[in-house]
């Protein structure tokens, strides 16, 4: 369905350029290209959602690891969705003495983008999203938050389900592959990942990152030995 309704749209709104195009004032017709570009781009990303996923059932995939810090992978990652959020007030808590982690940055930051963009899509406007780090036993939690209307139990327990949407009533445009590749992505780090209720409203998405003894850098003056 969700693949579908794009194509319809491209369909109708071409059919329009191509039949009535000369017809149209300016207007329309920008609104109508607008709309093939905004249906295209966005069944692309969908397609992509599939085509990585196909990929980690079938183990096609080498985590590129490297010691990274939450902070490096999460702030691109709160650039590159400034419009996304811009409607709601983001909070970022990320303390300064967190550990290095072993891990593929670009899928990590792929995880945190896919929770943010989750939030943003099913909580209303004006509503506030946190963004927050910590250490949590010998892992680094990392968790984001809303105060939006909330979720279920039972819905909770489905979420991270390939091709589940259930967040909202309204239909979103996605194929429901986000939070599954989120767990994927975590899991393929040695991670876990969860949603629950808030005590005060809303929802929160949380997933652990092993906290592994980063190398130690040899001392300026130790010598070499022979």
């Amino acid at each position: 369905h969700d693949l579908r309704t794009p194509l319809s749209v491209m369909i109708g709104a071409s059919t329009s350029l191509a039949e009535h195009g000369e017809q149209l004032p300016a207007a329309e017709r920008k609104a109508l290209a607008q709309s093939v570009s905004n249906q295209a781009r966005a069944m692309a990303e969908q397609t992509e959602k599939v085509l990585q996923m196909t990929r980690f059932e079938l183990g096609d995939l080498t985590l590129k690891r490297d010691w990274n810090s939450i902070a490096e992978i999460a702030g691109p990652v709160l650039l590159r969705l400034r419009e996304a959020l811009a409607r709601h007030r983001l909070l970022a808590d990320i303390p300064g003495d967190l550990p290095l982690l072993r891990v593929d940055a670009p899928l990590i930051a792929q995880a945190i983008g896919n929770l943010l963009e989750n939030a943003a899509r099913h909580t209303p406007p004006g509503t506030v999203i946190q963004f927050r780090a910590r250490m949590l036993g010998q892992a680094v939690e990392v968790a984001v938050e809303d105060n939006g209307p909330g979720l279920p139990d039972a819905v909770l327990e489905q979420l991270f389900d390939r091709f589940r949407e259930q967040r909202s009533a309204k239909p979103s445009g996605g194929v429901g592959l986000g939070l599954a590749i989120c767990r994927t992505i975590v899991e393929l780090h040695g991670g876990d990942i969860h949603a629950m209720q808030r005590p005060g409203g809303g929802t929160r998405f949380a997933f652990t990152l092993p906290a592994e003894a980063a190398p130690q850098a040899p001392a300026e003056n130790e010598s070499a030995q022979p």
